[in-house]
């Protein structure tokens, strides 16, 4: 009921908040429910909904929402949404320049999904090089722009911008 009565609200009315309700509930007083783990990713899904629409400030909605995907990965680590929510904290932290946190959480996602949905994959290793140049991991950051081109599609966009970045990198071990 609760966890049926929170998708109603959230995604059928638009009532983020009411639904947040609903799926707080639910891992709060039942974090065995069998979607448990759906409803805590839920709740960091919302709170975006309510940042991005400015229904309330960036300031209240990040913290809500990094503990919300956290919650996810550290309660229900084997769930559907667990790689996800590593890919959520790894772009949010990318954003806020917090490159060890960004890199541990893409490389989560990557172990999470080898094999899996190519355009998720190439952006997480596209962000993990990203990070590990920026944290002075030259080796690392080669190697995730080497499973990018691998990989990539011939007209994948970014496929330009890696090959330059491995070139440059390479060029500065030499």
């Amino acid at each position: 009921m609760f966890y049926t009565s929170g998708i109603l609200y959230a995604a059928q009315l638009g009532e983020y908040e009411k639904g947040i309700e609903y799926f707080q509930k639910i891992v709060d007083t039942w974090p065995g429910y069998e979607f448990a783990w759906h409803a805590q990713f839920y709740v960091g899904q919302y709170y975006e909904r309510l940042k991005h629409s400015g229904a309330i400030p960036d300031a209240e909605a990040d913290p809500k929402i990094e503990q919300a995907y956290k919650a996810v990965l550290d309660s229900y680590p084997a769930s559907m949404s667990a790689s996800h929510a590593a890919m959520r904290l790894g772009q949010i932290s990318s954003e806020k320049g917090q490159w060890s946190d960004a890199a541990t959480y893409l490389e989560i996602f990557l172990k999470m999904n080898q094999g899996g949905t190519p355009s998720l994959v190439l952006g997480a290793l596209d962000s993990a090089g990203r990070a590990c140049e920026r944290l002075g991991q030259v080796d690392k950051a080669k190697d995730r722009y080497e499973m990018f081109i691998q990989i990539a599609e011939p007209s994948d966009p970014r496929l330009k911008n890696v090959k330059l970045r491995l070139e440059q990198l390479q060029g500065e071990v030499q």
